[in-house]
């Protein structure tokens, strides 16, 4: 299953028209638009924790020196850091009409719980990928290394791409994934090898993912556009961002609070958060 359905997206309030529902003898499914999947909660680390939690970082690594008989060791101390994974809450209310409820050919409280569900998968997306404000997620774009700008205006070549997966050291790469938008996927599946092979290995098999220099390739409706200074395709080994969940999606059915105007409000809210904990591992390329 894909990220966001795990969680599931939005529903507009409406107006004081609630709309129309159908006889389950005519009908009795709805047309849902099509949101698009995300990508992050597939390829990050997620962790699930009812407490705060705390990861530590390798640091530096200890320096093994060449020892001649009877010679001395030298000392060669590890750092190890730490990162803080907090509880961060996001959530969404939606109002329906008694009349909704009672009248609908579908199951609405399913339905509104698949749409909130996605919301908050959504936002957490946004956040995990551009994420800068206190209190929510931190998005990797900003905390990954930025490798090269590439040599096309608003845009890139093979060559760019080729120096982007080379900057990813090989431990890394080895376990490595691009992550794009539609834009720049759209200029990927145009690019050719010095052998005028296409680069771009679309997948036929439903659960296997499009791949690119040999690496699965992911896109997200969050990741920047191709223009200038932007960063608008990553690689590196995403299992380094981490995402910490407290328990899953909450739900509350709220009776009362809009009563008096006929209505029922259904609660949904869930506490998440998540950092990069190693920049070197994923790496970026801004255009030019």
């Amino acid at each position: 299953t894909s990220g966001i359905e795990k969680f599931h997206n939005a529903v507009g309030i409406g107006t004081a028209s609630a709309g129309y529902t159908v006889p389950e003898d005519l009908y009795n499914q709805i047309v849902t638009i099509m949101y698009e999947s995300g990508a992050m909660l597939n390829i990050a680390d997620v962790i699930n924790t009812r407490t705060l939690t705390d990861l530590p970082v390798d640091g530096t690594a200890p320096t093994a020196y060449w020892i001649s008989e009877s010679g001395t060791y030298s000392t060669s101390d590890p750092t190890v850091t730490r990162i803080q994974l907090g509880a961060n809450k996001v959530g969404v209310m939606v109002p329906v009409t008694e009349e909704l409820l009672a009248d609908s050919a579908f199951n609405i409280e399913q339905y509104i719980a698949r749409l909130a569900g996605t919301a908050m998968g959504r936002s957490m997306e946004n956040e995990f990928i551009n994420g800068t404000v206190s209190g929510r997620p931190t998005g990797f774009l900003g905390s990954a290394t930025q490798a090269l700008t590439s040599s096309v205006t608003n845009s890139f070549n093979y060559a760019n791409l080729v120096s982007l997966f080379a900057a990813v050291k090989t431990p890394y790469a080895q376990r490595g994934t691009w992550i794009t938008g539609r834009a720049a996927l759209a200029t990927i599946m145009t690019l050719q090898d010095g052998a005028s092979q296409y680069v771009f290995q679309p997948s036929y098999n439903a659960g296997q993912p499009d791949m690119l220099l040999g690496r699965p390739l992911v896109t997200s409706e969050y990741m920047p556009a191709l223009t200038t200074t932007a960063k608008g395709i990553a690689f590196g080994d995403f299992s380094c961002y981490k995402v910490a969940m407290r328990g899953g999606m909450n739900v509350q059915r709220l009776n009362e609070l809009y009563a008096g105007n006929g209505q029922v409000a259904f609660k949904f809210n869930s506490r998440v958060d998540g950092k990069l904990a190693l920049a070197e591992a994923v790496k970026t390329m801004a255009c030019l």
